[in-house]
């Protein structure tokens, strides 16, 4: 079994959507991406799916997907915000006393 493979990179750099499902599709085959140029290298993991089962699907019409949060992705969506207000009191801190 290989550890390494390259990919030639026939994706437009700004669709980011497209690109996310891509290396989604990629890790549940056992590959993590290592750099991105005119190929991309990826190295050997296991596969895993990686969804940590903070949003589920709840519509799906041709192309368009609809998600909601899960309470363990409202749980890390709290934790994000405290963390974010936090380090916005930091700021303010240090702003205070520099002026």
């Amino acid at each position: 079994m290989r550890n390494g493979k390259l990919e030639l990179a026939l994706c437009d750099f700004f669709d980011h959507t497209s690109m996310e499902h891509h290396f989604e599709r990629m890790a549940k085959k056992g590959w993590a991406l290592d750099r991105m140029g005119i190929f991309w290298h990826y190295h050997r993991i296991e596969p895993k799916t990686p969804e940590a089962g903070m949003i589920e699907e709840t519509k799906v019409e041709g192309r368009k997907r609809s998600y909601l949060l899960t309470e363990t992705g409202k749980e890390a969506l709290q934790a994000e915000y405290e963390r974010i207000c936090r380090q916005a009191a930091d700021y303010r801190r240090y702003m205070e006393v520099k002026e």
